[in-house]
Formats: C-alpha cells, sequence, structure tokens
C-alpha cells in the first residue's frame, strides 16, 4: 500500500474479531478489493448458509483432485462459456496458480520472459523451481506517469536481446487499468513458437460486458490466471485458472495445480465462484458505467483514461494535499480506496456500488484544496545489471550497509518501491547511482519501499 490506514488502538483478547467487528460496524463505503464491496454482493442465502455450504468432500460433493460429478460439471461450464479448453478453480489465490506456471516452465526446461510489473508470486517461483528468468523493462505513461502494459516492441526488444526464450508472460490488465494488445502478441509468439501466459488477475470481469477489454483468454493466449475476488461477488483466495491445449500439456500443468493445491478444497469458495462465471451482469455493468460517467464527468480532479472503465485512475497532482494524504482523509470519512501514490489514486469499482457512493467520495474530492503541482516520479527506465543468477543470489549470504554506500554492490533482497509496486531491484542485481537516486526521491516523498530497513539496504557478499 501506498498509505497507512488511521486505526484505533484495539484493547482486546481478539485482537482480529474485534478488528473485524469495529469494521463491520463503520459500514464503510468501500472503493477496493474483494469485488464484493463489504458483502454487498455476496447473495443472502450464502450468508445464511455459510456453515452448511462449508462442507468437505461427502457423499455426491464429487472430488477436487479427481473430479467426476458436480465439480468437473461446474468446471465445464466455465470453461464452454470461457471459451478455453480447460478450466481449474484455484482455491489458494492466483498466487498457486502463478507458482504452478513456474513449475511446469522448469518441469519442460524452458525460459521465460516476465516484465518487471509482474507479481511477487512469478520471482517466489522462479527461485523455488529453479526456473530460468529473464526481465524486460517496463515503461511508463507519457501522459500520466503510471507504469504501462507490456507491449509487443518490448517483447521484440527482448526476445532479440535474449535468446531461447519459450515462455513469455504478462501482466494485463495492470494494476492501473492498462491491457497489453494480446491478439497481436499471440500472434507473433505463436509464429515463433513461443507459448504466452498471461496474469489477468486484475480481469477475470471482462467477460461479463462487451464494453469492457476482451478477456486474454479469447485472444489466443495458452494460459490465463485470474482473481475473481480482486473485481467479482467472491471471497478472497478465490481464483480460477484457464488454459488451451495447441501449446500447453494442460493435463501436466492441471496436475501440477492440484499437487500445489489443498486437500482441503472450499466448496464455499467454488460455489461463490461458479455464481460469479456462470452469472449475467451484462446489465449490471451497464447501470455502473453510467454511474462512473457520471462521477468523471463531476470529478474536480483529471481522470485518467485507461482500458478498463470500472478502474477509475484520479489524477491528484493539482490537489494541495498527496494522495497518500487524500487517502488518509476519505478514510477517516468512512470511504476506502484501494490504493494511493503522491500524485494518483485508484480506486476499484463494481454493480455492488451505487450512484450514492460516488455522490459520498466526489463531496469529500471538491472539499479539497488546490495547490501547486507535485513533481511526478516516474519509474526509471534503465534495465539493471543481473550479475549472480536471482535463483542463486537469493540463498547467498548478506549483509546490511547504508543505502548510500551500495553503489556498485550486489543487491540481496527485493526493493519495491510503493508505489508503483514493481521491483526496482531484484536479487543479484548491480545497485547503481541512479537507483540510489531514485529511492531516495521515493522516500523524501514520504512513499513506501519495501526491502529496506531505514536508509540500510542488503548487500551480497562476494
Amino acid at each position: 500500500m501506498g498509505y497507512v490506514y488511521f486505526m484505533k488502538k484495539i484493547k482486546s483478547n481478539y485482537p482480529i474479531n474485534n478488528y473485524l467487528n469495529n469494521h463491520a460496524l463503520n459500514k464503510a463505503v468501500s472503493f477496493h478489493m474483494p469485488g464484493h464491496m463489504n458483502g454487498k454482493g455476496i447473495l443472502s442465502k450464502y450468508k445464511k448458509n455459510m456453515g452448511s455450504y462449508d462442507i468437505t468432500e461427502i457423499v455426491g460433493a464429487d472430488n477436487f483432485h479427481e473430479a467426476s460429478g458436480i465439480i468437473k460439471e461446474s468446471l465445464q461450464k466455465i470453461s464452454t462459456k470461457i471459451h478455453c479448453d480447460q478450466s481449474l478453480y484455484l482455491l489458494n489465490g492466483t498466487t498457486s496458480g502463478i507458482l504452478a506456471l513456474m513449475k511446469y516452465v522448469s518441469l519442460k526446461k524452458g525460459k521465460i520472459l516476465i516484465p518487471r510489473d509482474a507479481h511477487q508470486s512469478v520471482i517466489n517461483g522462479c527461485i523455488l523451481f529453479n526456473t530460468e528468468v529473464v526481465f524486460s523493462n517496463i515503461e511508463t505513461h507519457k501522459k500520466y506517469g503510471i507504469p504501462n502494459p507490456l507491449s509487443l516492441l518490448q517483447i521484440k526488444h527482448s526476445l532479440q536481446k535474449h535468446h531461447n526464450i519459450s515462455y513469455v508472460l504478462i501482466t494485463s490488465p495492470t494494476y492501473y487499468g492498462f491491457v497489453s494488445d494480446i491478439k497481436r502478441i499471440s500472434e507473433y509468439l505463436h509464429e515463433k513458437g513461443i507459448v504466452l501466459f498471461v496474469d489477468q488477475a486484475h480481469g477475470s470481469h471482462f467477460i461479463h460486458n462487451e464494453h469492457l477489454p476482451e478477456s486474454a483468454i479469447r485472444q489466443g493466449t495458452d494460459v490465463v490466471v485470474e482473481s475473481l475476488h480482486k473485481t467479482q461477488n467472491c471471497l478472497t483466495q478465490s481464483a480460477i485458472i484457464h488454459g488451451n491445449n495447441k501449446m500447453v500439456d494442460l493435463a501436466l500443468l492441471m496436475d501440477i495445480v492440484k499437487s500445489l493445491t489443498t486437500t482441503s478444497p472450499s466448496y464455499l469458495l467454488m460455489s461463490l465462484m461458479e455464481q460469479a462465471l456462470l452469472s449475467n451482469y451484462h446489465k449490471a455493468y451497464n447501470k455502473l458505467f453510467k454511474t462512473i460517467n457520471f462521477f468523471i464527468k463531476n470529478c474536480p480532479f483529471p481522470v485518467c483514461e485507461t482500458d478498463d472503465i470500472t478502474r477509475i485512475i484520479i489524477d491528484v497532482s493539482k490537489a494541495k494535499l498527496t494522495g497518500n494524504e487524500i487517502a488518509d482523509l476519505l478514510h477517516k470519512k468512512n470511504i476506502d480506496i484501494e490504493m494511493a501514490s503522491l500524485t494518483h489514486l485508484v480506486l476499484i469499482t463494481t454493480p455492488n456500488h451505487r450512484k450514492k457512493d460516488f455522490v459520498l467520495l466526489l463531496n469529500q474530492l471538491n472539499n479539497l484544496e488546490k495547490g501547486k503541482n507535485k513533481a511526478i516520479l516516474a519509474y526509471p527506465t534503465f534495465e539493471p545489471v543481473q550479475v549472480i543468477d536471482i535463483k542463486k543470489a537469493k540463498i547467498m549470504p548478506t549483509k546490511t550497509i547504508q543505502l548510500n554506500k551500495a553503489i556498485g554492490k550486489i543487491c540481496g533482497t527485493i526493493i519495491v518501491p510503493y508505489p508503483p509496486g514493481i521491483p526496482l531491484l531484484y536479487y543479484g542485481e548491480e545497485i547503481s547511482q541512479l537507483h540510489i537516486d531514485y529511492i531516495t526521491l521515493i522516500l523524501r516523498s514520504g512513499q513506501a519501499v519495501m526491502g529496506l530497513d531505514s536508509n540500510y539496504i542488503k548487500i551480497i557478499e562476494v
């Protein structure tokens, strides 16, 4: 997160219970995940029968690991609607699907190209399964100063620079609602015999309306992973994987997924995912679009034009307060947003929102004082030098030194400025003066940098 929530001090023998009870009583307006928005999208039958729905593999309930009954039928209906050869519920979140992909690449002895905005589970999977990985740098949007999705041009450049790449993973949509040109990318890669994976964690809702971007699985992608809990009426950890047989051994991949999945699958999660994917929300999204357009028209600050209209990015660079300060102010007014940076607010919206939710937000934004433009800290476009293989670097001895003394040293951790949440440095990469300058600017602006201990950084002892 790019900001810290204001929290009351909790005095209780059950601190988690106490916090959740207080949170429920507050009835906050939510513009962040999960997509059911504080339970508004959860049907009453689930709330009433939660205990009864939380079953194990009793008679007639099928077996997740050897499905032949209701689970198999449910997944077949979903894959038919999605237009893919096979789907499988991910009951440990999208992370388990990403880990499965990295294990698959490792077993196939392949090399995978990933963008630097890849989810941390991709790197964890590469390290866990000794997967050979190379990185493609990320460019920032010239107008908005936020990360762009991986482009075909960047992929071509990376393929020219790095040989023997057999897999490419793309994050689309990005956290900011931009999508890659999946159709052209998949066609180009398939001509070269390269498999395409797409982390569509934030785009599982794309199937519900033609005014949303087209789902990656319908544009030639070989395997797609999605987090249903981010934008749909599902509980946290709800996710799914879709695949096509042409270039991927789906039998092997799905076996890997199952090997990484709990042996006590949640029927409650599966039921909610089935409901979310097979229901028709077309009219509900049309209604949401009208409300979003009302918000954009009346918002006192510019709203960035992204590919996913439901992901609202507000440019608050002309507000006197920073985005982080605005987020804290909104929280105190019982409005929670997904993320804030120095200059932007990120909101997740779903059909569970009502016009009154947006009106409350508009009232607060209209009360904000305008001020001088703040400098946008554009994410660096220079590519770090990989001195030691990331998998080897992860387990090598490290020591901690002051950041300003780390020039030319080898990074012994992952450095992630928030925002944008994209790793600036990975294990085994050389720390340059440019890295230190950027990190220093981020810290001075009040943003968070994961991987640092105050002004100290871990380096590899060589």
